[in-house]
């Protein structure tokens, strides 16, 4: 494909979104700023899918396209569409609009977003290295979305994406495709972090409810590993997730029962940070599902293709298996997440969260050390 006609697809939809924000300025230019964000990230994302789809044969992120004549690196493409992005849907953006929104950013709230990016990218090419089934890669985000609200977040989600896969990184090429679905991850958390669910005190049954769950999936994770296939090159390497369950069901009561009492008895009050999370796992692999099958086949080079490969010979198709790998991972791994960022949450003195718009906004919110209340 002609790089030009990349370049001259973005700055399309960059120009269709100003124009609805012209078109809708009365009533928030805010909204006509965010629909040209999305739309220019959604295209960037559809384009590098084509794209991938013409080079599949080629090692994504390092085949060149042609502009003129002349061979171009597509990670440095992918750095003009950020840029392109950026500025298609925020610059537009009214200061005041935006201050409204997300609050006056302190020098700390600013230093926080290269961070996350940094924390994503670290923590997630380290489980893609040891084939983890799990991705962990957006902890810095949920962070984000916890302190500084949802559009910041959903920023800091999509440009670590584009960042890993610029960096050449082992494995990093795919993670540009999924861009999108770390902004959702992004979007949501910073809703929980507005609606205070990361300081709010939730009750103890819901906390006991969310350990129980947390400590299930992460026995079935266990169990399937310990009993995987000693052949490397056994099909399937993993054992069937509802056998495993069925034949050690006694370790799974057991497991879940003290999941419950640390639940109700240590975490206490993380009952809602570990449901939204839960359920932003969910999110995550419905929108992320389409992605993985019809472009990549299930196969990402993340340590859940095992889980997929698995799935795959219970008999399902592709799009089954992806979407059954994400229904088994993502819950768990984003509930770690959240759970994650409400610990680190948990440590950060008050003066310091006063820094963020987030905590500020939820001052009249129960203190995150105070002493849980009976309801």
């Amino acid at each position: 494909m002609d790089g030009y006609l990349i370049i001259v697809a973005v700055l399309a939809v960059v120009v269709l979104g100003t124009v609805i924000a012209a078109l809708i300025g009365r009533i928030s230019r805010f909204v006509g700023g965010t629909i040209s964000l999305i739309a220019t990230l959604l295209i960037t994302t559809i384009l590098a899918v084509i794209y991938r789809l013409q080079v599949q044969f080629e090692e994504f992120g390092t085949a060149p396209i042609s502009l003129g004549g002349v061979s171009v690196d597509v990670r440095l493409l992918m750095v003009l569409l950020a840029v392109v992005f950026v500025v298609g849907g925020w610059l537009i953006l009214s200061e005041k609009d935006l201050t409204k929104r997300i609050g006056n950013l302190s020098s700390t709230a600013l230093a926080l977003i290269p961070l996350a990016i940094a924390i994503n990218i670290a923590v997630g090419q380290i489980i893609q290295t040891i084939k983890l089934p799990l991705y962990l890669d957006s902890i810095g985000t949920v962070l984000v979305g916890a302190l500084l609200g949802p559009w910041v977040a959903l920023l800091t989600g999509a440009l670590s994406n584009v960042i890993w896969t610029l960096s050449g990184l082992p494995n990093s090429g795919p993670a540009v495709s999924f861009a999108y679905v770390a902004a959702i991850i992004g979007a949501l958390a910073g809703m929980a972090g507005r609606l205070g669910l990361f300081q709010r005190q939730s009750p103890r049954w819901l906390s006991a409810l969310v350990g129980g769950i947390f400590v299930f999936a992460l026995t079935l994770f266990i169990l399937m590993f310990v009993n995987r296939n000693p052949d490397p090159n056994a099909f399937p390497p993993f054992p069937n997730a509802v056998d495993l369950i069925r034949d050690q069901a006694i370790i799974f009561i057991v497991t879940t029962i003290i999941g419950l009492a640390l639940g109700y008895f240590v975490i206490q009050r993380a009952g809602y940070a570990g449901i939204v999370g839960l359920l932003t796992g969910i999110v995550a692999a419905i929108f992320s599902a389409p992605m993985a099958a019809i472009v990549y086949q299930g196969v990402t080079g993340a340590g859940t293709d095992l889980l997929v490969a698995a799935y795959r010979a219970s008999g399902g198709s592709i799009l089954e298996s992806t979407l059954a790998q994400g229904v088994t991972s993502d819950p768990f791994d984003k509930m770690t997440s959240f759970l994650v960022v409400w610990l680190i949450m948990q440590s950060l003195p008050r003066r310091i969260l006063a820094r963020f718009p987030n905590t500020r906004a939820t001052e009249n919110l129960p203190t995150v050390g105070a002493p849980v209340t009976g309801r």
